[in-house]
């Protein structure tokens, strides 16, 4: 998953897609997230129903393909895991940028 800045000018329909991520695991899953396991398509459909975002997958999915656009779904592990490692990599940067005389 990707980190962008806020002045990227990438395409806002583009940017939600490669700065989430879905959770595979199957019904377990979707009932300990509450279907928001699908976080891709819920940043794309803020408004549409959680239980219609299953639905909504294998057309985002098709769109990604298509337009070679970076669809990411991780396990749940492996989801703590690359949050774990940003969120490090997010506090050595501000604890130089603190660290920094001004």
């Amino acid at each position: 998953m990707l980190v962008v800045n806020g002045n990227s000018g990438i395409n806002p329909i583009i940017q939600q897609i490669i700065t989430a991520r879905n959770i595979k695991g199957g019904q377990i899953i979707s009932l300990i997230y509450g279907g928001l396991n699908y976080q891709i398509e819920h940043h794309l459909f803020p408004f549409m129903p959680r239980n219609n975002l299953k639905k909504a997958k294998p057309i985002v999915e098709k769109f990604c393909q298509n337009h070679q656009i970076y669809y990411h779904e991780t396990s749940m592990w492996q989801s703590f895991r690359e949050i774990i490692t940003c969120l490090q990599r997010e506090s050595q940067v501000t604890t130089t940028m603190s660290a920094s005389p001004n």
